[in-house]
């Protein structure tokens, strides 16, 4: 079993340098922001989640 380490290197390793700048931006606000229990939309890691795949592409 992959480590969180071990996994985001290998994530980070597919990625374009665009793709990994905007990989770091999202888990730093996640990390930032926490839990909103109280929130009435969805958290940022949320959205983030849901918009990947429009900001992070593999190098063809």
């Amino acid at each position: 079993m992959l480590t969180v380490t071990e996994l985001r290197a290998a994530v980070e390793h597919r990625l374009d340098e665009a793709g990994r700048a905007w990989l770091d931006s999202a888990l730093t606000d996640a990390a930032k922001s926490g839990p909103c229990p109280d929130a009435s939309g969805p958290a940022r890691w949320e959205l983030d989640f849901a918009s990947a795949g429009r900001h992070v592409r593999t190098p063809q």
